[in-house]
């Protein structure tokens, strides 16, 4: 495996939080790595934008300008909640299929700084 790095998009199978039963295969990007290397959080990524009217969670959907950039196949939210956050382990990311834009990843880490201020 290569080496993992903030901002790499992989395909993970995710439970689903109402049934932990249940999984689905979902996009993800590494937001953090421990300094070992072995942990590595990940955020959710999601094709479903904000609803109208804004729900709770929404707003903190961060949305991906470049996507397509980033092996996505549509418009696409990281879903920064730390309820979306998934710890993992480095060695289970095996299928990357992209990184974002540095202006997205740059967007994104500001992004999850401030929303922080709410939880």
């Amino acid at each position: 495996m290569s080496s993992v790095s903030i901002g790499d998009v992989y395909l993970v199978s995710v439970r689903y939080q109402d049934d932990p039963t249940s999984f689905k295969d979902r996009p993800v990007v590494v937001v953090a790595i421990s300094s070992d290397s072995v942990m590595v959080v990940c955020a959710a990524i999601t094709s479903v934008g904000p609803h109208t009217p804004e729900k709770y969670y929404d707003k903190f959907k961060f949305a991906i300008q470049q996507w397509a950039k980033a092996n996505l196949t549509k418009p696409s939210w990281v879903k920064t909640h730390p309820a979306n956050l998934l710890r993992l382990q480095s060695q289970d990311l095996t299928r990357r299929i992209g990184t974002l834009h540095p202006d997205d990843l740059l967007a994104l880490i500001n992004f999850m700084i401030e929303s922080s201020e709410e939880f």
